[in-house]
């Protein structure tokens, strides 16, 4: 009876560290979002800020069909199809995690 007590109360202690560390884990995330800078462009983000995100983009590009380019949290990059759906894959080393997000390339410069 102690036995399975230990046991349980073993197992509990690491569902509840697990748990709250994979909280943490979920509130970390990139972002795609449009960058009024140049049209077509869209700015690679993270929430946090100061997680350090590489995610591969994918979306119609301006002058291609297929538009395929790598960023890091921080940078933006540029030549998609003004408006149009950018996804993009990304991972993160620290702490680990992979995800996929979706995000619009900006309508127009901000002149």
């Amino acid at each position: 009876m102690i036995r399975s007590g230990v046991r349980v109360a073993a197992t509990a202690a690491a569902a509840a560290t697990v748990t709250l560390l994979g909280a943490g884990l979920a509130a970390a995330a990139p972002t795609v979002s449009a960058d009024t800078s140049e049209e077509g462009a869209v700015v690679v983000g993270s929430r946090p800020e100061g997680e350090q995100w590489m995610c591969v983009l994918a979306g119609a590009g301006a002058q291609t069909m297929l538009r395929v380019d790598i960023a890091r949290a921080g940078e933006s990059r540029g030549d998609f199809a003004a408006g149009t759906t950018v996804g993009a894959g990304c991972v993160s080393t620290a702490p680990f995690g992979a995800t996929v997000v979706t995000g619009n390339a900006s309508l127009d410069d901000a002149d």
